[in-house]
């Protein structure tokens, strides 16, 4: 499987401007979840991501609340609607990548591509 199209750019686009970008993944598989997880982690480092982004978390709202808490913004990128609204509800800046079976699900933060979800970003981190 191939990356989101763009998505190697866009966090590139991200990081430039100074917001640091962690990829999460919620990969637990009882006894196989090191070696899931090892696999994850070597197929991103081959697609070009820099290992040091990824997390491993079953709740990122909870992650999104720490970073808060530390007084840092956040930006969330989610293609599922119950994460989307579970990291909203804690504050972050959340947007929806649309996808066709989030396309009932009604908000006004929704990106058609990684790219727009990184020029809003940027825009958001501009000055003015």
């Amino acid at each position: 499987e191939d990356p989101i199209p763009g998505s190697i750019e866009g966090l590139a686009a991200v990081a430039a401007v100074g917001v640091r970008v962690l990829l999460t993944s919620s990969i637990f598989y009882g006894d196989d979840t090191e070696a899931a997880r090892a696999a994850r982690l070597d197929w991103l480092t081959d697609q070009g991501f820099d290992p040091d982004m990824v997390t491993f978390t079953s709740d990122r709202a909870d992650l999104a609340a720490a970073c808060l808490a530390e007084g840092r913004r956040v930006y969330a990128l989610t293609t599922r609607p119950e994460t989307f609204a579970t990291i909203e509800a804690v504050g972050a800046s959340v947007y929806l990548l649309s996808q066709p079976w989030n396309a009932e699900f009604v908000t006004d933060h929704r990106v058609a591509s990684v790219k727009e979800f990184a020029a809003r970003v940027v825009e958001d981190r501009s000055p003015g």
